[in-house]
């Protein structure tokens, strides 16, 4: 194989220290390049299509207009309906990460969406290993907590989240949701990496909101999540 490129260019004012090396060098190169049955491909075809994503760039679009626009009745979440005490917040999910361009909380919002929440036991219908929602916390503490002045008022989690720091009852599992900025390359999810994958995350979603996604739009929806 000739390589005039490699074997004549060489800079006027380089001195050349290691002729005989370099000389090997190309030798070893050439037959490298000339072996049977080598095929080196073109840089775009190194890049893989990431898992579960949907392809193209319609998917991606159309993951978008479900972010912005899929309603969502948010309910029994800490921090918004017994905050504001009302049963039934509807929105989507930019009512929580609405920063333009990086999907972060705009306020300081702590949320309990059922994360922290414990396993569920064999005797309760449960396998043990998942939570209400899906999430495989069996590897995680439950802690059981008891409202300062009470008997019976109790709460069990896997996290004690902001009442940690703030030491409020309300506190209790509530936990700030994250940034979207570069959520491909930040795996495992949640503040206890129980959702593996952005699938499991959108599947977690589902099941805590009833959301009803179809298999399609689970995927075009991970496949926006992996372009932020």
């Amino acid at each position: 194989m000739d390589l005039p490129e490699l074997t004549e260019a060489r800079a006027p004012h380089v001195t050349d220290r290691f002729p005989a090396r370099r000389e090997r060098f190309l030798e070893e190169l050439e037959r490298f390049l000339a072996a049977p049955g080598l095929r080196i491909r073109e840089p775009q075809k190194l890049c893989r299509r990431p898992p579960h994503a949907a392809p193209g760039s319609r998917g991606v679009a159309r993951g978008q207009a479900l972010f912005n626009t899929l309603p969502i009745a948010i309910t029994d979440v800490s921090g918004i309906n017994d905050d504001f005490n009302v049963k039934t917040v509807m929105g989507t999910c930019t009512t929580c990460h609405d920063t333009p361009h990086a999907g972060n909380h705009s306020v300081p919002t702590p949320l309990d969406i059922g994360v922290a929440d414990p396993p569920v036991a064999h005797a309760a219908g449960g396998d043990g290993v998942h939570n209400r929602f899906g999430l495989p916390v069996a590897d995680m503490p439950v802690y059981v907590l008891r409202r300062n002045g009470t008997v019976d008022d109790l709460k069990l989690v896997t996290d004690p989240g902001r009442a940690l720091i703030t030491g409020k009852w309300k506190d209790v599992g509530r936990f700030k949701g994250p940034i979207l900025r570069a959520l491909a390359g930040r795996a495992p999810y949640f503040h206890n990496g129980s959702a593996a994958s952005l699938l499991d995350v959108v599947n977690f979603y589902d099941a805590r909101f009833a959301l009803g996604l179809t298999p399609q739009q689970k995927l075009d929806l991970v496949a926006f999540l992996r372009t932020l």
